[in-house]
């Protein structure tokens, strides 16, 4: 399916390959919580979320790799991490 960016841009050939990036507080259970909203609208494989601590270890950073479907399922994605208020960004 194409469907074209509603900011104007180019089309987008789905499905695609995407990573999902969320911020918050390294609080336990935090990259638990966000695998868990990316997979109510995505398959995620064995190796497909991975975390990083910032440097002075009070935020980190849970990465999410998929397969992208359609714009829907990524608005519903960012929809429900956007509602975690532990999340403090979500790209």
């Amino acid at each position: 399916m194409s469907e074209q960016c509603p900011l104007g841009g180019a089309q987008v050939e789905y499905p695609i390959p995407y990573t999902v990036k969320a911020f918050g507080a390294n609080a336990a259970g935090f990259p638990e919580r966000v695998r868990k909203a990316v997979e109510q609208h995505a398959a995620l494989g064995t190796h497909a979320v991975h975390t990083r601590e910032s440097r002075n270890g009070r935020y980190i950073s849970v990465s999410c790799a998929f397969q992208a479907e359609s714009r829907e399922q990524l608005d519903a994605i960012y929809a429900d991490l956007q509602s975690d208020p532990d999340v403090l960004a979500a790209l």
